[in-house]
């Protein structure tokens, strides 16, 4: 219960839930039978909510808790003189969840956000703060102690390269948010302005639900783009001219006019020509993924993130369609997304091409007892079985080929494994993937708050002249996923794809 004992402790007597005395914690048991008309901390209420804590007091004495003498002097005290209200501990109510803060500051969000729980925000705060509200989450508590393990092994906390480590995990064909996992500590107090290692931002969701701007997500995208051409009924092994400049004007479209041109090469330099979609994305050449996007066009590709379940993590400009992400670069992940967002698209292709909003919150229980509206994750059919099947056949191609560009997330038990690493060019570090129906996850590494070159970084003890996603992200994605399904005992099938 995020506004529960341990904050109420904080809330009306600047003390924690361990060190209440009698008459401290007869007022709490008496304000959560009704928050809204026992709150001691609005003067009008005091004399009802000392009735109601003396009431409190009467029912221990005669069940025996309390002697008489303890019964006597406890109602004796002023309730107002017994107070010391903190102002801004309602703010944090997730303070108090340790590492499933993040989590916790999520789903506050949701209901703040979400018009199944009041018609205005203004309604919706009020019933998360004083409705009493017992809330169930998709939360699956392995899956979160795997992620927070993850983050923390890959970049500990005090880690001196000050880089963040961003994980978020879902069960795909259901929305179901599983897990996220951060190097950072929540704090939702003024200290966390002055310790880099402490935030209220959950940087694997969007700016609207408590996160950042986003991360750059590299080649992570690529699926996108094969998920697009094969919507255009184009075949993956179809070769394709691929060159180091392109007129922008060739992928406009409907929503996007471009002028002049796009200089692109592979990492390392250079193209391959020809060269198919499939060997592209096994590659993960950007060229490639150029000559795609010429021949289909711009609006396709974003029409294929848009249904696999992709926008944009900037408040305001959260549509795929918006200027920030409409363009050429879009194809090779110059895009700002949240790892929960990236997650999602993944468990699209691992879930036959079923597409779910993401949900966190299973069911809502009011102080009466009624059950509340929740969020639907309104799952359905977003792309064709097959498209979805061979997408997961070129991600695990990737991983299984000689030379193939994510061959280092294997993953253990010979499981069958469908995953893209992703660098941004030196900034940002990525990796994504699935086991189809269980677990679709994204790791996104980098400096948060604003671009940090890795080139040259000592990163954990670890010093290196340039760094790659497959250095940093990838093992934290094979960590949090080997760790997590072997806590949950989730057999190896491997028959998708």
């Amino acid at each position: 219960n995020i506004y529960g004992v341990e904050t109420a402790a904080h809330r009306y007597f600047n003390t924690s839930a361990a060190k209440l005395n009698l008459v401290q914690s007869a007022t709490i048991a008496a304000i959560t039978k009704n928050p809204s008309r026992y709150d001691p901390s609005i003067e009008a209420n005091q004399p009802e909510a000392q009735k109601q804590r003396n009431i409190v007091l009467d029912l221990m004495l005669r069940q025996g808790f309390i002697t008489k003498s303890e019964h006597d002097s406890a109602v004796a005290i002023p309730l107002k003189s017994t107070l010391n209200i903190q102002r801004e501990v309602s703010k944090i109510g997730c303070q108090a969840a340790g590492d499933a803060a993040f989590f916790c500051d999520y789903v506050t969000k949701k209901i703040l956000h979400s018009r199944e729980f009041g018609k205005t925000a203004a309604m919706r705060e009020k019933l998360l703060t004083e409705g009493g509200l017992d809330i169930y989450t998709t939360m699956d508590l392995r899956a979160s102690k795997a992620a927070m393990k993850a983050a923390r092994d890959t970049i500990p906390v005090n880690d001196k390269s000050g880089f963040e480590v961003s994980i978020a995990a879902i069960k795909p064909g259901t929305g179901e948010v599983l897990a996220f996992g951060s190097n950072r500590i929540y704090d939702a107090t003024d200290a966390a302005k002055s310790d880099p290692t402490h935030t209220a931002l959950n940087y694997a969701v969007d700016e609207r639900d408590g996160g950042g701007l986003g991360w750059q997500i590299g080649s992570t995208w690529k699926p996108i783009n094969m998920v697009a051409w094969m919507l255009a009924g184009k075949s993956i092994n179809q070769p394709l001219r691929t060159s180091m400049l392109y007129n922008n004007a060739d992928f406009n479209c409907s929503k996007f006019r471009g002028v002049g041109s796009w200089s692109v090469q592979n990492s390392g330099g250079g193209t391959t020509n020809p060269e198919t979609p499939l060997q592209g994305l096994v590659r993960s050449h950007n060229t490639t993924q150029a000559s795609m996007a010429q021949q289909i066009k711009l609006c396709s590709i974003a029409d294929a993130a848009r249904i696999l379940g992709y926008h944009n993590s900037p408040l305001g400009q959260e549509s795929v369609y918006s200027a920030n992400s409409l363009n050429p670069p879009m194809t090779i992940g110059s895009v700002q997304a949240s790892p929960l967002t990236v997650a999602n698209v993944y468990a699209t292709i691992g879930a036959d091409g079923v597409a779910c909003d993401p949900i966190a919150i299973k069911r809502v229980v009011d102080k009466n007892g009624k059950r509340l509206k929740v969020p639907s994750a309104h799952c359905h059919q977003a792309i064709p079985k097959g498209i979805a099947q061979t997408a997961a056949y070129a991600l695990n191609q990737g991983v299984v080929q000689p030379g193939g560009e994510a061959s280092t997330t294997q993953l253990d038990g010979g499981r069958k494994t469908f995953a893209k690493t992703g660098t941004n060019e030196q900034y940002y570090m990525t990796t994504a993937g699935f086991v189809p129906y269980q677990v679709a996850s994204f790791v996104a590494v980098g400096n948060a708050e604003s671009q940090k070159s890795f080139n040259g970084m000592t990163i954990n003890g670890r010093t290196m002249a340039a760094w790659y996603g497959m250095y940093i992200a990838t093992p934290a994605w094979k960590q949090f996923m080997n760790d997590y399904l072997k806590a949950a005992n989730i057999p190896v099938d491997n028959d998708y794809g």
